[in-house]
């Protein structure tokens, strides 16, 4: 089940006009469709079609004892019709001489800013999809953005696709050779038409505290006795504490390119009651020495099955930083206050996230796959979740804090 290629030769071939990218709902593609070998025909029709479909595909091996079989199961949308999204550009006499120059055809073809109710239900229940297939749902729903996803496990691998592209067709009178030529279209559907800047912030708190006899003014460099590290070891109450409670706010919703950092607070508070009287006064400084953020993102696919429908599903990683962390060498003091407010830890990083990489302080991090926005259409759903991880640390102790959260990825605008 591969994606549809590039098909082209001198016998006919498609130009689309300008450099572009993508394109995108509701523009009109432009071009012309080339021949450029001898031709003498009384009688010609030039044809040009726009194909939209979503295609999944999963395979499993089962060992039977001796043998092993193996199951296909399959998922297929169509977004529209052929005949929906077509151009008849000639209709007559073509005629090029040997030698000559080539002979062109202008086409223009709307892309369409939703599916096709008729084309989506052909052959297909509501059972083999993760969206509605009644007539008002669908044609209200939009296109999916060009995707494509592989994996393999042991006895299982699947893989999928959201594909676009043009196909042309040179057919002459009395004759039922049919010369095609295809370009494959990325498509990108429309994110909101400006940069986000409201990211929807969730709040988690953790509470947890420092226990070493370095808190205590004058000790922060000090050696531990052996009979103060058995004390440490064995939680004796003579061991000073530090309590407080970490407030992290994270994002739901995180754009790609977005020029706003992404919004990452963490806010220290002391906790007089869990925190020893001997340094209940004494003013504590705390660092952050390690941030890493990575993204989940999830692929889900549904193929039709003899009695049921079958899914699958598969996660990859993109961590911001790779093995390291964002602060890179940096550590970040951190002042615990009841009453200062949430360090905006994104905005002091300039922290944000790229298809190919997340950037920190104007410059890229770890470089990983491509990560595309989040989505549903009928047969595939990739869905993302935010994780990340802090370190705190303070007279030699430290803490992890860990999390996550599901967040909706935009693309740029």
């Amino acid at each position: 089940m591969p994606r549809t290629g590039l098909q082209t030769s001198p016998e006919l071939s498609i130009k689309l006009d300008g450099p572009v990218a993508s394109h995108y709902p509701g523009e009109t593609l432009t071009g012309e469709i080339i021949r450029r070998i001898h031709t003498v025909s009384t009688r010609a029709w030039i044809t040009i079609r726009l194909y939209g479909r979503t295609k999944s595909k999963l395979t499993i091996r089962r060992n039977n004892g001796s043998s092993t079989t193996t199951h296909h199961y399959r998922g297929r949308f169509n977004l529209f019709a052929p005949d929906e999204i077509c151009q008849k550009v000639h209709d007559g006499p073509v005629h090029i001489p040997p030698g000559g120059g080539p002979q062109t055809w202008r086409f223009a073809l709307i892309v369409p800013t939703a599916p096709s109710p008729r084309s989506v239900k052909m052959g297909n229940i509501q059972g083999r999809s993760f969206l509605p297939l009644n007539d008002a749902d669908i044609a209200a729903s939009s296109l999916p953005s060009t995707f494509a996803f592989e994996t393999a496990r042991w006895r299982e691998r699947f893989h999928c696709f959201v594909e676009y592209y043009l196909e042309a067709e040179f057919r002459q009178e009395n004759s039922s050779h049919i010369t095609k030529a295809i370009v494959p279209i990325p498509i990108q559907t429309a994110s909101i038409p400006y940069p986000f800047e409201k990211f929807d912030l969730n709040t988690r708190k953790y509470s947890a505290c420092f226990k070493t006899q370095r808190l205590i003014p004058g000790m922060e460099n000090t050696e531990l006795s052996f009979g103060q590290t058995m004390q440490k070891l064995f939680g004796s109450s003579k061991v000073p504490q530090f309590g407080f409670s970490v407030q992290v706010d994270y994002p739901t919703i995180i754009q790609m390119q977005n020029p706003n950092p992404i919004s990452f607070k963490i806010r220290i508070i002391p906790d007089r009651i869990r925190t020893s009287n001997v340094i209940l006064d004494v003013p504590q400084t705390i660092r952050l020495t390690s941030l890493s953020m990575e993204i989940q993102a999830t692929t889900s696919i549904i193929c039709d099955a003899t009695f049921s429908s079958r899914t699958a599903s598969a996660t990859e990683k993109y961590n911001f930083a790779g093995q390291g962390t964002i602060l890179g060498g940096s550590p970040i003091t951190i002042s615990p206050d009841p009453d200062a407010k949430a360090l905006d830890l994104g905005a002091l990083l300039e922290l944000s996230l790229h298809p190919q990489h997340a950037n920190a302080r104007g410059r890229a991090l770890h470089r990983f796959g491509q990560l595309y926005p989040s989505f549903v259409t009928y047969n595939i759903k990739h869905s993302h979740r935010l994780r990340w991880q802090l370190i705190l640390e303070a007279a030699g102790e430290s803490e992890k804090f860990t999390g996550e959260q599901a967040v909706s990825i935009l693309a740029a605008s």
